[in-house]
C-alpha cells in the first residue's frame, strides 16, 4: 500500500540514531552522555560514535557486541554490525555547560628552581669515570 501511494518506510538509521542514547543507557550507564552517534550506514550494518575521551572509546570496544545486540533488539528492521569508534572530540559546549565551567583561574608566578652543588661521592665518581677516558684515540 504504501508503495502504491509513493510513501517510503522512515529510515532504520534514523532511528538508531535517535535511541542511541537509550541504548547506551541501558547497557553502558557509565558512558551516558559522554559519547555520540554520528552515522549509521543501513547498506553495511556499521554505527559510527564518538566518544568525548580516548577512554570513553576503549570502553566502547569493549561494549561494542553488548551495544550492538541492544541496538538490534531495541530498534526493530534494524541491523546494525559493526560499532566504529572514531577518535574522540570533546563534547560541544551547550549552554548548560557553558555556564558549568569556572573562569579560569590566574597561575601563580613559578619560582626559579635553586640548583644545589652536587655531593663530593658524585664529584669523584664522575673524576675517576673521566680518568678512565682515552684522548689519545
Amino acid at each position: 500500500m504504501m508503495t502504491e501511494r509513493g510513501m517510503a518506510a522512515p529510515a532504520a538509521g534514523g532511528s538508531v540514531l535517535a535511541d542511541f542514547d537509550t541504548i547506551l543507557t541501558a547497557v553502558v550507564p557509565e558512558l551516558a552522555g559522554r559519547v555520540q552517534a554520528v552515522a549509521f550506514d543501513a547498506e553495511t550494518g556499521r554505527l559510527d560514535v564518538v566518544p568525548d575521551l580516548p577512554a570513553a572509546g576503549a570502553q566502547l570496544r569493549w561494549s561494542a557486541p553488548k551495544l550492538v545486540a541492544a541496538a538490534n533488539e531495541r530498534v526493530r528492521g534494524t541491523n546494525v554490525r559493526a560499532l566504529h569508534v572514531l577518535a574522540p572530540a570533546p563534547a560541544k559546549a551547550g549552554p548548560a555547560t557553558a555556564a558549568a565551567k569556572p573562569a579560569p583561574q590566574p597561575t601563580p608566578h613559578a619560582t626559579p628552581v635553586q640548583r644545589l652543588d652536587p655531593p663530593e661521592g658524585y664529584r669523584e665518581a664522575i673524576a675517576a669515570h673521566r680518568a678512565t677516558w682515552n684522548t689519545t684515540q
